[in-house]
């Protein structure tokens, strides 16, 4: 069974400054524990959250947008089983900056996990690394 709450908020802080900020809290648990009561079911985080700051840069550079933003993903449960397995909580800075060609084409450059930082995204027999940096860059053409 899973009962949980999400947020989410948008302000214009000023003509080129806007922030988002989402939250989400999930009690997900599981009875797959051998008898012994419901517990927290496996690589559900009690507590997610993320912040993010666009800018448009347009009064300096025509067409030009930056952002910046954190993600936060709470511990979790590796297995409902074993109560001494846990993957810890991470903090994950990103960044992009989009630029309009023109009316039709934008050229996007993403960059996840600034810093990155190794961290672990799950265990099961064995523990999985999450995705380190990571560079994108991609030209979108709008009809």
């Amino acid at each position: 069974t899973s009962q949980g709450i999400e947020l989410e908020s948008t302000a214009q802080l000023t003509d080129d400054l806007k922030l988002m900020a989402s939250y989400t809290y999930t009690k997900a648990k599981t009875d797959e524990s051998f008898g012994k009561g419901k517990k927290q079911a496996a690589l559900i985080p009690e507590h997610q959250a993320s912040a993010w700051v666009d800018y448009s840069a347009y009064s300096l550079i025509p067409g030009l947008n930056i952002g910046t933003g954190v993600r936060y993903v709470g511990e979790s449960k590796d297995n409902p089983k074993s109560s001494n397995l846990n993957v810890p909580s991470v903090t994950l800075w990103d960044a992009s900056v989009t630029y309009d060609i023109t009316s039709q084409w934008q050229a996007q450059l993403n960059v996840n996990n600034i810093l990155d930082k190794e961290f672990v995204s799950g265990c099961d027999y064995w523990c999985y690394y999450g995705q380190s940096r990571s560079v994108m860059l991609n030209a979108n053409y709008r009809w």
